[in-house]
């Protein structure tokens, strides 16, 4: 199998099994000589933005070829989770609409909420997820962990996922995939390319996807959804043109476009029954709270209908979520002097429409709708000099601008609001879980009024954000021996971010942040096989606004530098080495490394100007954390039929100095010299499972003829996260398990295979919020929810080549 990686996660009960499956190839490798002698794949990436074999990097990288993504059935960024150790993508949606969350090694979102890790396109920097381009389109998939800053720019501070596209190649070839699974899942799509002139190649690729979803989770019919909800769907149509001009035998130039379009349906958000709330905290003002506590949260997403009928009581937001994408780039290569000289455009253009949230308090008809407006345009050029690689002394260096700009509008509609007063004739509370509503008379027990339909939109949010960055960059690599190579990259940026804010406030500002991140790499070989490094890196996370008008006035307890959110940084102190063993049939790849988090992104309290009870919040840089860990990757090819993958990875990630909102909100007590937060240090980081763990075996053998049969199967395991900096409970830990087995044909195969074979009900995501179920502006009912995960699918999948 041609799966490598380089970054690390893994967890107590597969770390055994994985050392054990290691062992075992290992004394099975040395123990028969009369075997075959299979070799691993060797894969070039551009994780340094020059091409390298995986081994000889002095980083931790995961690739992911081609044959991979097709092998494990790959379709969305939350499936390189188990095959790329060090990354915790959190889908916040479980659509394809929407950012997603990119975390690396223990890292989480903090107070801003934000990704840790941003996205390339062959090494362009998108502005989403990317998770709308078919993975069929990828010829590669590289996974980055630790601050990439030095060669990607920003938002690398905790690392990055570069998606590298299929070229077309010399000889003309095409490749037709059929896939269709259970839960109305179908996905069909075609690649056709190769060279069509002595001057120019050219490729052209077509992508169908749809999901339905189980009927499970579908909501039961209401007034206010009289055929009920289907949720949790998606539909994508894309499509790319890729043209390659090559005039002289030195030059290069190539042209790329790439157009997708999204409809998803409602996203389920599912809350726990509020019986799970094991525990009673009681404020000083006497008022009780229940929350959780231990290793008790269970969100039963199927197959016992749809999941959040607790109470009643159920959210469904964004009933209309559609959006749609360009992405095209323009880029040249050219050899001057023995110089490799780059240079990109690449320019984003997408909008994206939400349609808001509905929710039904008990069935109680004040519903209201948030719809939402994005405009995401993008322009970037890369400019860079490689000097020629097989020289003692190398370098590459260059300069990098981008250019990029997000509206956002929000608006409101209240819906199904009473036409007349609704008064109460009962003792039911306004959100009472017992108040029970009747769609034949349109009623609610305890409550009259006629009820009525708003249409008219009001905008309650509208702005503009803007990014400029200019950046400037060099890497130096010098052969001190032939073992030991010393590596300086490092790039200096202004970065000059600005807000415009109509609505609600009216506040617009800019702010340049300025930023040198470098990295420091000395590497020593000390055999054909195998190195050692030890590596400092530096990453930075931008900053942003405090829109708060009460910033800077006398007796707020702020300056007006209080305006601006201090960028993020991390500190990486790293150590690995990469080995290759028994011939080149086992290879391994460990690290450990210690990151110190500065600035990190806290929300302080502090009283409005002339009150002695009202507070208001900034977000600011006080925050400290810490992160521990180590990892180890081993890809054996044990036979010339079977190989295996393995990987453990861990990460402690501790709050060294932090003040908590969430621990104030539950408790109602702050730490001395605090306002509305109270200290949490030594605390786990939340949303971060410490151990995650993979292992996966692919057998390939001859079946009959010239008919060839192939079995892939993965088993992985991902430890409980804490809910929040609290750290009151964990959610319940992950196992999965998917299978496939093929028959192959010359240019025809065949495969049945299960995804979530054995039906994990653990979500993807998993956060703390406040409970929509028991009103608005309930701060006290503090609860937690999650992004189901899907359940068990089988599917049947063909390829042709041609």
């Amino acid at each position: 199998m041609s799966i490598h990686h380089g970054s690390l996660k893994r967890g107590r009960a597969l770390s055994l099994r994985c050392a054990t499956a290691a062992a075992g190839a290992a004394i099975l490798l040395s123990g028969h000589p009369t075997l075959a002698q299979p070799q691993l794949e060797e894969i070039v990436v551009t994780a340094r933005k020059t091409e390298e074999n995986l081994r000889d990097i002095p980083l931790q990288v995961t690739a992911l070829t081609l044959d991979d993504i097709l092998r494990t059935n790959m379709t969305t960024p939350r499936d390189l989770n188990s095959l790329s150790p060090g990354l915790n993508w959190q889908s916040q949606t479980g659509g394809r609409i929407g950012p997603g969350r990119l975390f690396f090694r223990g890292l989480a979102a903090g107070a801003r909420g934000d990704s840790k890790g941003s996205t390339f396109l062959d090494g362009a920097y998108i502005e989403s997820s990317g998770w709308d381009i078919p993975f069929h389109y990828f010829e590669r998939i590289e996974v980055m962990p630790g601050p990439q800053s030095a060669q990607f720019g920003r938002a690398t501070f905790g690392g990055g996922i570069n998606y590298v596209t299929r070229d077309p190649k010399e000889d003309v070839e095409g490749i037709f995939n059929f896939n269709a699974m259970t839960l109305g899942q179908y996905e069909a799509d075609l690649f056709y390319g190769g060279r069509v002139s002595d001057k120019f190649l050219a490729s052209i690729f077509a992508n169908y996807q749809v999901y339905d979803g189980p009927d499970s989770w579908e909501s039961p019919p209401d007034v206010l959804h009289p055929d009920g909800v289907e949720v949790q769907g998606t539909s994508t149509i894309s499509g790319a043109i890729k043209l390659i001009y090559e005039p002289t035998d030195d030059a290069r130039i190539k042209a790329h476009v790439i157009h997708t379009y999204d409809h998803d349906d409602p996203v389920l958000v599912p809350w726990p029954l509020d019986r799970d709330k094991n525990v009673t905290v009681t404020k000083p003002n006497g008022q009780t709270v229940r929350y959780f506590q231990g290793s008790n949260i269970h969100i039963e997403t199927y197959p016992g209908g749809f999941p959040f009928l607790a109470a009643n009581w159920y959210q469904i937001p964004d009933p209309d979520r559609r959006q749609e994408s360009w992405r095209t780039s323009l880029s040249g290569d050219w050899t001057v002097s023995d110089h490799d000289v780059a240079i990109q455009y690449y320019r984003e253009y997408e909008w994206s429409k939400a349609g808001g949230q509905d929710v039904d308090f008990g069935h109680f008809p004040q519903l209201h709708t948030g719809p939402q407006k994005n405009l995401i345009i993008g322009n970037q050029v890369e400019l860079r000099v490689t000097s020629p690689q097989d020289q003692k002394f190398r370098y590459s260096t260059g300069a990098y601008y981008l250019k990029l700009t997000r509206n956002i509008q929000t608006s409101t509609i209240f819906d199904f609001v009473c036409q007349t007063v609704c008064e109460a004739t009962g003792p039911q509370a306004l959100f009472n879980p017992t108040a029970a509503f009747s769609p034949v008379t349109q009623s609610i027990a305890g409550y009259t009024g006629r009820i009525t339909r708003s249409t008219t939109p009001t905008v309650v949010g509208n702005r503009r954000e803007s990014v400029r960055n200019l950046s400037a960059f060099l890497a130096l690599y010098y052969d001190m021996t032939d073992q030991f190579t010393f590596s300086f990259e490092g790039r200096y940026q202004g970065e000059r971010v600005g807000l415009t804010n109509l609505v609600p406030n009216g506040f617009s500002g800019t702010n340049t942040f300025k930023k040198f991140v470098p990295r420091i790499t000395l590497d020593y070989k000390y055999s054909d096989e195998g190195h050692v490094y030890v590596l400092f890196s530096t990453g930075n996370n931008p900053g942003g606004f405090n829109t708060s008008t009460f910033i800077g006035l006398p007796g707020s307890g702020t300056t007006a530098e209080d305006r601006f959110i201090p960028e993020e940084t991390l500190r990486n102190y790293e150590f690995g080495a990469k080995s290759l063993w028994f011939d080149g049939r086992l290879s391994t790849d460990f690290a450990m490394y210690h990151m110190d988090w500065k600035n990190q992104a806290q929300t302080i309290n502090f009283l409005q100007p002339g009150s002695t009870t009202a507070t208001y919040a900034i977000v600011a840089g006080a925050g400290t954390s810490k992160v521990d860990g180590f990892g180890l990757s081993l890809s054996a090819a044990v036979t010339e039929e079977l190989t295996l993958n393995g990987n453990i990875s861990y990460n402690r990630s501790v709050y060294k100095n932090f003040c908590s909102t969430a621990l104030f909100a539950l408790t109602g007590v702050a730490s001395p010299g605090r306002i509305g937060c109270q200290l949490i240090n030594g605390n786990k980081v939340e949303t971060v499972p410490p151990w995650i763990n993979s292992i996966t075996a692919t057998y390939e053998a001859p079946l009959i003829g010239d008919w060839t049969w192939a079995f892939n199967g993965s088993y992985q395991y991902q430890s409980g996260m804490w809910e929040s900096d609290m750290n009151f409970a964990k959610n319940e830990p992950q196992n999965l398990i998917h299978l496939s087995l093929g028959v192959k044909q010359g240019d025809f195969s065949f495969d049945i295979y299960c995804t979530n074979c054995t039906q994990e009900e653990t979500p993807y995501r998993f956060v703390r919020l406040h409970d929509a179920r028991h009103g608005p502006n309930v701060n006290t009912a503090l609860s937690v929810t999650a992004t189901p995960r899907r359940p068990r699918q089988w599917g049947l999948k063909t390829a042709y080549r041609f």
